[in-house]
This record gives structure tokens, C-alpha cells and sequence, in this order.
């Protein structure tokens, strides 16, 4: 179906080798890639007096899309051999020509028509729409997902508060609309963990994200004693003959065993998964996690508490201090630059994990920069 993006003014770039030269890829909120650059170049000497004046970059293809995909006439041109174009998705030029069909994952989807070839997989779900549509029919605003991806909300078993990890996993599921797989699991240890999410890919082809409600520490996440899930190397809380580091689940992905998407977010919620105030200490789970995977994580530097409002907890999350530290508590976004390089910015000492996922899977309606409701958008 349709998943909204709302951030209009998001680019990103993505890097790409083709022979001996390296080529970057640029592309819109939408990840629709609109041209794509070598490294070199081009010195331009405006006064002719062999001094440079600047530097023009190198372009080595770019594309201008009507709404639903089709290129435009006389306005793409390609010199490379870059296959990604619109929604950031893989042409299958061999078929039905450049640009005219491309492969989503699990259905086929041609531009010309605005319509994918096949059902899809999530049609009973939503009958107001035809099982062929793109995104909703908003492709401005939205962009389709491959099919089946799937959104977790992982609790741990066996280290204490099991019902409470438990209760707030299904609050996080109640929030988020149920036309989308959003599924609840306990782990009692970290190889369940990493199996969980190999049994998920086999499953649904992807995972889109998720939550962990568990007990934690700098250097891992506990789930019953010994056998959690630590950070690569770790020994003095391990030992457990079912733990597991984080690195194996990168090797997992390796072999194709577990697939996130390009955007999934994992937002743990144990306490100090992101380090411990006044701490310099470089590795942490978040810090680990998003290095070994390039999955972009948030974690609190700190302790954590449910926000509760009338008695009851609402499913939005407290970073706090025990004790005076000069640092103050907060929770962090970890992600990757263009140089696999570990970026972090500080989200506040507050967070409600629905904040992060995609706008569709929201009950509650918000509104977008155009002030278009989502709940109207939807139906």
C-alpha cells in the first residue's frame, strides 16, 4: 500500500562503482534518484588565465519522473550503468524497455499505467482500493513498499518485569494501525533474538523495524541472566551458552539470512543502551548495533521511565538521571553517513516511539506540511 514521506525537503545520496570510476547516486524524499555524478571534477576557468575558478560536477545521468513514475521525453539521459530510478527501485529494462517497468520485491509495477502487474499481497486489508494501485494513488506524498515488510515489538523474558515489558509492547501495537504486520514476540535470550529475526525475513521478505522493551546496560541488553545480547566482545556479563553478539547478526544479513529495510528504525528501550552519563565510553548496543547493521537506532543515555498521565502509562518514554551528572539525560538518533561514518543527534529526554514509524501506520490523524489529513489521505 501506500507509505507516506513526508519530509519533502529530504535527500539523501547513495555511492555506486561502475569500472574504475565511483559514482554517487542523488534522490528525493521519495528515494526517486534524479541524477547520478561521478567523482571527478570538471575545473572551469572563466577568464581563461589557467587559473580555476570552480569546479562543475561531473554528471553522469539524470531523470525527470511524471507523478507515477514514467520519464519524462528528451529529459533522461544515461551514460552510466546505474539500474536504480524511481521510488529508488530497480529497472527491468530488458522487458519492456528503459524505465518502463520495475521491480518492487515482490510485484512488478510499470509507470506507463500508474499500475503494478499483479495483486497485492495486503488487498484484504484494504478494500477500498484497487489490489493494482500505486501508493495509495499519492505518488507527490507517498511511495510503495515491496509487499511485506514487517515491524516488531520485541520484550525480554527471563530478566525480571517480563509483564511489563510485555504490556508496553502491546500499547506500542495498539498505537499503530493493524492494516499493517506489526507483531509482539518474547525472547528469552539472544539467540531467540537473532532467530526471531531470521524467522521474520523468511516470512515477510523484510523487516521494517521494531521496538525492544527490556532491562539493559551499556553493553547489552538482558533477557535472562547471561544470555542476552551483547556488544562484540563483551564477557563479563556473558557467558551464557545462548547469548549472542551483534556482530552475528550482521553476519546474518551477510548471508541473506536477515534483510532490513533501507529506513528501519530499532528504538531500544533499556536503560543506558546508548552509555552512561559522564561516560566517554564509545561502544555501546545502539552505537554497536547501527555500525554492525546500518540500521539507524535510539537509545538513552541514561535511565528510563514511562510518562504517565491520569494513572496510566501513555507509551511515551522518560530518559532521566540517578544521582548529579553533569551530562543530562537524553535520548539519541544513531545513524550512518554517506561515509559509514556514526552520526548522532540528541532527541530530548522525551520520545513516543510512533513518532518513528511511517505516518500510515498511525490511528491518530496528523497533518502534513500541505495540511492534507493522513485519516482523509488513507481512505
Amino acid at each position: 500500500m501506500g507509505c507516506l514521506k513526508l519530509d519533502i525537503l529530504e535527500q539523501s545520496v547513495s555511492s555506486f562503482s561502475t569500472g574504475l570510476d565511483r559514482k554517487r547516486a542523488l534522490s528525493e524524499h521519495l528515494g526517486n534518484v534524479l541524477s547520478t555524478v561521478t567523482d571527478r571534477k570538471l575545473p572551469i576557468d572563466l577568464s581563461a588565465n589557467q587559473q580555476v575558478d570552480y569546479f562543475n560536477a561531473d554528471i553522469a545521468g539524470a531523470n525527470d519522473y511524471y507523478p507515477f513514475g514514467m520519464l519524462q521525453v528528451n529529459r533522461s539521459y544515461s551514460l552510466s550503468q546505474y539500474r536504480f530510478g524511481f521510488n529508488g527501485k530497480e529497472m527491468d529494462n530488458e522487458v519492456s524497455g528503459t524505465g518502463n517497468q520495475y521491480d518492487y520485491g515482490f510485484r512488478i509495477y510499470n509507470p506507463r499505467i500508474a499500475k503494478f502487474l499483479s495483486v497485492d499481497p495486503l488487498t484484504k486489508s484494504f478494500p477500498w482500493y484497487s489490489p493494482y494501485q500505486f501508493a495509495g494513488n499519492m505518488p507527490i506524498a507517498a511511495t510503495d513498499l515491496d509487499g511485506l515488510e514487517v515491524k516488531l515489538a520485541i520484550f525480554g523474558e527471563g530478566a525480571g518485569h517480563e509483564n511489563i515489558f510485555k504490556a508496553r509492547s502491546n500499547t506500542y501495537v495498539e498505537r499503530l494501525s493493524s492494516n499493517f504486520p506489526v507483531e509482539v514476540h518474547g525472547v528469552r535470550n539472544g539467540q531467540e533474538f537473532i532467530e526471531l529475526l531470521k524467522t521474520k525475513t523468511e516470512e515477510f521478505g523484510s523487516i521494517s523495524g521494531g521496538v525492544v522493551y527490556s532491562h539493559g546496560w551499556s553493553d547489552g541488553i538482558e533477557m535472562s541472566s547471561s544470555n542476552g545480547l551483547y556488544i562484540d566482545g563483551t564477557t563479563y556479563w556473558g557467558g551464557g551458552k545462548n547469548q549472542a553478539f551483534i556482530s552475528e547478526i550482521s553476519e546474518a544479513m551477510g548471508n541473506g539470512e536477515i534483510i532490513f529495510e533501507d529506513n528501519a528504525i530499532f528504538i531500544f528501550f533499556g536503560c543506558n543502551n546508548n552509555g552512561y552519563l559522564d561516560d566517554d565510553y564509545a561502544l555501546t548496543v545502539a552505537r554497536n548495533f547501527t555500525s554492525a547493521t546500518g540500521v539507524t537506532s535510539i537509545a538513552a543515555r541514561g535511565h528510563i521511565s514511562p510518562v504517565i498521565e491520569d494513572e496510566k502509562e501513555t507509551g511515551e518514554s522518560h530518559a532521566f538521571a540517578k544521582g548529579l551528572y553533569k551530562e543530562k539525560p537524553s535520548f539519541y538518533k544513531i545513524e550512518l553517513n554517506i561515509k559509514e561514518e556514526l552520526i548522532e543527534s540528541s532527541l530530548g529526554d522525551q520520545i513516543d516511539p510512533v513518532d518513528f514509524d511511517p505516518p500510515v501506520y498511525l490511528k491518530k490523524a496528523r497533518t502534513n506540511p500541505i495540511n492534507v489529513s493522513l485519516e482523509d489521505e488513507i481512505k
